[in-house]
């Protein structure tokens, strides 16, 4: 009985974690392009009006 608790509370445990990483993850990269899209039209801005 204890083992079978403690396999179905480590495969809780292991989807929590992917969940968490897999937001960290997609918030980081949202982050990350917002800013790459961003930089780039400041170089281009910056280009066509210099």
């Amino acid at each position: 009985m204890p083992s079978s608790w403690k396999k179905s509370f480590l495969r809780h445990l292991l989807l929590l974690a992917l969940r968490f990483t897999f937001v960290t993850m997609s918030k980081f990269l949202f982050n990350f392009l917002s800013f790459y899209t961003s930089l780039s039209e400041y170089k281009t801005h910056s280009i066509l009006y210099s």
